[in-house]
């Protein structure tokens, strides 16, 4: 996971997530997927290309792990709280057990068959950002994960 040099600037994050999440729909038709953003607009200073691909990798992630499930939903929130975008990704899947919260984001680590280098990534990018990623609950019926950002160029780095 080498270092490559982000390009940041204000970008209309709140068009970005509807973006992903209408791609999403079509690539799963399978999922139910809802979008929620709690601003009228959400800017912020962020690396366009780098929080696209750790949005879609959560997705991912949760399909993945909602492959099993009945009804499977995502659930996707956005919302900007004291200079700090913060974008929840919950599904409905299996869950991750809470002795794996901290390890599920390091590399190599996998309970799938997989690399195990998704989430390692996805942290990797937003600590760039200065920002976190941590997963606030998880259990049997799925997984809730934030994304939190610095809103704004100087804005003060995210408390992890």
């Amino acid at each position: 996971m080498k270092s490559n040099q982000l390009t940041f600037k204000m970008t209309d994050v709140k068009g970005q997530i509807q973006n992903i999440v209408t791609m999403s729909k079509e690539q799963f038709k399978e999922v139910d997927f809802n979008y929620r953003c709690k601003n009228e607009t959400v800017n912020g200073y962020v690396s366009q290309a780098a929080l696209y691909q750790v949005i879609v990798n959560l997705i991912k992630n949760s399909v993945e792990a909602i492959s099993e499930q009945e009804f499977p939903t995502i659930d996707i929130e956005l919302f900007v709280e004291n200079e700090q975008i913060n974008i929840d990704v919950i599904d409905n899947g299996f869950g991750i057990t809470a002795s794996d919260f901290e390890s599920v984001f390091q590399p190599f680590y996998s309970s799938k068959e997989s690399s195990g280098l998704g989430l390692a990534f996805c942290k990797k990018i937003i600590i760039e950002h200065r920002g976190c990623i941590k997963i606030i609950n998880s259990n049997s019926k799925g997984t809730h994960i934030r994304v939190s950002l610095p809103q704004f160029e100087y804005s003060m780095a995210v408390n992890v």
